[in-house]
């Protein structure tokens, strides 16, 4: 057969990312449920410092209108948005991150170097830490209720800023721990 006439295929490798990342999150469910009362623990831990925080502002606003100038609903909604950008870093980029270092020590980053996937994606995205899913479900409660005794009219480009500025804030986050860890 003449080799002018074989049809041109790709031989590249493309992996789909969606795939392995949910991969991923299904071992992290697996390694939680495996563990299931430090999961709940963690969760039960998580909902008590929520209402630690929420008590302490509830105690000190009972008795001034406001700090400097954040008035109690307005403090609540820039709580809710520091926990909600901490919560997705330490859902998916913290337990990786905390791993780096270990990697490096034991010379597995070389095995992860030689993978066919992006190795920044490899080592960002490998575990997942599904407790902290529920700080964000928190945060989003917290939200809802303070935009709700604000005035303040939400609308969709305020909301697509609002949540442009979450992912920047996310994005420099995990660039601040990449380049110290």
């Amino acid at each position: 057969m003449n080799h002018e006439q074989l049809p041109e295929t790709d031989h590249t490798f493309r992996p789909n990312y969606f795939r392995v990342w949910s991969t991923f999150f299904r071992n992290s469910l697996v390694r939680e449920m495996t563990f299931r009362a430090n999961f709940l623990i963690t969760l039960v831990t998580r909902a008590f410092w929520l209402s630690a925080q929420l008590l302490l502002f509830e105690v000190i606003y009972s008795h001034v209108d406001a700090i400097g100038d954040w008035t109690r609903y307005e403090y609540f909604a820039f709580m809710a948005t520091g926990m909600l950008v901490n919560a997705i870093v330490e859902t998916f980029f913290m337990p990786n991150c905390a791993n780096f270092s270990e990697l490096i020590r034991t010379g597995d980053l070389d095995f992860a170097l030689l993978k066919p996937i992006d190795t920044q994606f490899l080592v960002s995205f490998e575990k997942v830490n599904l407790p902290m899913l529920v700080q964000v479900v928190l945060a989003g409660i917290l939200m809802w209720y303070s935009l709700a005794h604000l005035d303040v009219t939400v609308t969709a480009g305020r909301v697509l800023t609002y949540f442009i500025l979450i992912a920047v804030a996310v994005a420099f986050f995990y660039s601040l721990m990449i380049a110290l860890a």
